[in-house]
């Protein structure tokens, strides 16, 4: 039980540093009326559910918030000036909180929300965890995440490519390989 109040604590924490950054949303009046039209009629933080709140922190990040502390922001530029080329990153990469290995949500009014979900479950039923999608959707397109991906080709490039992986999937699990394709 501790650890749900602590994981309530904490996306409360970031929709205040949110709010903060966002122009208009430090107005309480405002920032309840915009949650109610997102959030069912639901006016107040409290009254939203874990996952519920997991969307608004993820909602307001697409919006431009960022969740990173001074000292992590300090700690990142040192690690980048420190010339130490042995990380591929320059530093310690940090985990993005609303990606688990097992699960993305992908808001239903999200314009291409179909596709991205195919995505997912193609991702899945090939083996790989989400994480490491995130990490493809990053190295392909130069965005940290899926759900910040709108450009309708490269989401029809990721899903090609995918369902290209499915069948050689399916055709080497069944026992031959398509035609094209080396064995090796």
């Amino acid at each position: 039980m501790q650890n749900a109040e602590s994981a309530r604590r904490a996306m409360y924490a970031k929709t205040e540093i949110a709010r903060k950054q966002l122009p208009g949303m430090e107005d309480d009046g405002f920032f309840r009326e915009w949650l109610a039209e997102r959030f069912y009629g639901k006016s107040s933080r409290k009254e939203l559910t874990m996952q519920e709140l997991a969307r608004l922190v993820d909602l307001l990040g697409r919006m431009g918030a960022k969740y990173t502390s001074a000292a992590a922001v300090r700690r990142a530029r040192a690690s980048h000036t420190d010339g130490d080329s042995s990380d591929k990153g320059g530093g310690k990469r940090q985990k993005r909180p609303y990606v688990r290995a097992d699960f993305i949500e992908i808001p239903p009014d999200d314009p291409h929300a179909a596709a991205k979900r195919m995505i997912c479950a193609i991702w899945k039923k090939l083996g790989y965890s989400l994480t490491s999608l995130e990490t493809r959707v990053e190295r392909q397109t130069g965005l940290q995440t899926i759900l910040g991906l709108q450009d309708e080709k490269k989401i029809s490039a990721i899903l090609t490519d995918l369902r290209k992986r499915e069948k050689a999937f399916a055709a080497k699990r069944n026992g031959f390989m398509p035609e094209g394709a080396s064995g090796a």
